[in-house]
């Protein structure tokens, strides 16, 4: 396989409180969905995990990178192209995590397709997780499932 393609996995984050503000923590099955990532991702490698800044998203992916030791980086959303430029020039990374949130998983999916595939999330929808593969020129691959708690 060519060694220049990327494999991401875009997830928004795990169920939020409601009525607590802004920036709300994950509700008792938004922490069991967080955990629930940690058996989807046992056996796959991941390099690093990159997170918006708010509560909720870390939240969602600390557990998966405490388990398997690796850091969790934010990102600016109003950058994420530059995010996932940055990305390809770092031949350390060839397994990312990017979590993000309802607006922000379809553009980063989009960004990595090339095209508009994917458009908004419903607001109860946390199940999507988006893995596309690309050199990000010549090849792209996605594929889409559904993983329910």
């Amino acid at each position: 396989m060519n060694k220049n393609i990327k494999t991401f996995f875009i997830i928004r984050h795990a169920d939020k409180e409601s009525g607590v503000g802004y920036n709300p923590p994950l509700s008792a099955r938004g922490r069991a969905r967080a955990n629930n990532w940690i058996n989807v991702f046992m056996h796959q490698p991941v390099d690093i995990i990159f997170v918006t800044p708010l509560l909720r998203v870390r939240q969602t992916f600390e557990p998966l990178a405490q388990i398997k030791n690796i850091p969790i980086t934010e990102y600016d959303t109003y950058e994420m192209e530059n995010l996932i430029d940055s990305i390809f020039y770092n031949p350390a990374y060839n397994n990312i995590i990017i979590g993000g949130h309802q607006d922000t998983v379809p553009i980063i999916a989009n960004l990595l397709l090339g095209e508009n595939k994917f458009s908004h999330i419903a607001n109860d929808d946390y199940d999507n997780l988006i893995t596309v593969m690309t050199d990000k020129e010549n090849f792209r691959k996605y594929i889409h499932l559904n993983i329910p708690i």
